[in-house]
């Protein structure tokens, strides 16, 4: 496994078979992903509060697309507002 942490999130880029144990799922109050491979596609879930949710209703081609979406996701709901920013 490997870990990334940026803007109090973290990413998890796991291998075939790997799972996250109960420290790295029940860790930290920010926002999680993870991304694994599910077949010879890319799987990726999310997680803010108590659920894992789905971000994307179909997986990725590569390991390397569902971290680009993850991150897309990180960065617009962290993104303020266009009325927050214009105060």
């Amino acid at each position: 496994m490997r870990k990334f942490s940026m803007s109090a999130s973290t990413f998890y880029f796991m291998d075939r078979g790997e799972k996250l144990t109960e420290t790295e799922v029940y860790s930290g109050g920010g926002r999680q992903y993870v991304i694994w491979p599910r077949g010879d596609k890319w799987d990726l879930r999310y997680r803010w509060g108590q659920d894992w949710e789905t971000l994307h209703p179909s997986l990725f081609e590569t390991e390397n697309d569902a971290f680009l979406f993850a991150h897309e996701h990180l960065i617009s709901v962290d993104r303020p507002s266009s009325s927050s920013r214009a105060r």
